[in-house]
């Protein structure tokens, strides 16, 4: 898939915008604060209807503006052209078109794959849980619409049953059935973190071998009492999942009763990344929980081919700064490869000639605006 063209209006500095990229490797360059992210972000954006860098949609909105406009034309291999338009208004929620038919955010998920590596995202290492499933949730959901519905249900059901307990306690009938909602949709989630994980986590260890040239026995660890419980081993059905998450909910209903909130659920997971026995949230260098992080993306990237069959957009936020050579060398020859087409920012010239002896398209981007160099 390729993006053909974006317009965006009012979004953060820019005022106007009309950009048809490169199908494949495309260079911004410029000073910081001149509006390279911003363009990410927007980019990234027209694919999951949320911001990789806020939570906050107004702090997108172009200053003193009341909303801001963004639209997209993707060019899909198999369905054609693909026209997507979002308004991002500060006081109501989003307005979405697919080919001009008005649409729910959660229709947009899936039709057009992006797949971002911005500096945030090393909160996947430095962070806490909760930074972790987002970027898990993120990835997940670029290739199943049906994940990002369970989360939206899974956190309704959630907030209710949380609101019951502290009303009402962790034992009556009302909180009971709440929490076998809870447990249904739970189970699909937790099991399908699973799946993804274990798949993943093979990809992203071959990544890593190759961009740092030795074998570190990378690994990724899906931390789930649920799943502590049964074995992580195992192939285990929703309904195994299931049992053993009521099992666990009951036994937690003294602890939910005195702490008021629900204490078992995939909203309590984690994901831990190790070389050999050593955990990198803890033991890694800046250098090696970078390069953690970025082979995670580029599986990332891996898994939208397998299960999609087509490469997704990869957005790249200054991440050669702190690579080294060798590590530079193997990304930019990754990411020239026919059909992935590739959006990296820099706000240092010297990088540049690591790119330029590819086919790159170099964009120099100041105050809002976005001028063809090469």
């Amino acid at each position: 898939m390729y993006l053909k063209s974006i317009r965006l209006v009012n979004f953060r500095n820019y005022q106007r915008l009309d950009f048809a990229p490169s199908y494949g490797l495309n260079v911004l360059f410029g000073k910081n604060g001149q509006g390279k992210s911003n363009l990410l972000e927007a980019i990234y954006v027209t694919a999951a209807t949320k911001s990789p860098r806020t939570a906050r949609d107004q702090e997108m909105i172009r200053r003193g503006e009341a909303c801001a406009f963004l639209e997209a034309v993707l060019d899909r291999e198999e369905r054609g052209d693909i026209e997507i338009s979002l308004a991002v208004a500060r006081d109501k929620s989003k307005d979405v078109k697919i080919n001009a038919n008005k649409g729910r955010c959660i229709d947009l998920i899936g039709e057009i794959n992006a797949v971002c590596f911005i500096p945030e995202d090393l909160k996947m290492i430095k962070g806490g849980p909760g930074e972790r499933r987002i970027v898990l949730n993120r990835e997940i959901s670029q290739i199943s619409r049906v994940h990002c519905h369970h989360l939206q249900q899974y956190n309704r059901i959630l907030r209710n049953r949380n609101i019951l307990i502290k009303r009402k306690g962790a034992f009556s009938e009302e909180t009971d059935v709440w929490g076998e909602q809870l447990v249904t949709l739970g189970s699909r989630i937790i099991k399908r973190r699973k799946q993804y994980l274990e798949e993943i986590s093979i990809l992203a260890a071959e990544r890593h071998r190759l961009l740092t040239e030795r074998d570190d026995r990378f690994r990724i660890t899906y931390v789930n009492r649920v799943l502590e419980r049964v074995g992580k081993d195992e192939e285990l059905s929703e309904t195994d999942i299931s049992l053993a998450y009521g099992d666990l909910i009951r036994q937690e209903a003294k602890r939910e009763d005195i702490y008021k909130t629900t204490l078992v659920g995939p909203h309590r997971d984690d994901v831990r990344i190790f070389l050999g026995n050593r955990d990198v949230h803890i033991y890694g260098s800046q250098g090696e929980q970078r390069t953690a992080v970025l082979a995670f993306k580029l599986a990332a990237m891996d898994m939208v081919k397998r299960k999609v069959r087509e490469w997704p957009v990869l957005l790249l936020d200054d991440v050669l700064s702190e690579l080294d050579d060798q590590r530079k060398e193997y990304l930019i020859r990754e990411i020239s490869k026919e059909g992935i087409q590739t959006f990296i920012t820099t706000a240092e010239e010297k990088f540049i000639p690591f790119i330029a002896s590819t086919t790159a398209a170099i964009y120099r981007v100041e105050e809002g605006n976005i001028f063809n160099v090469a």
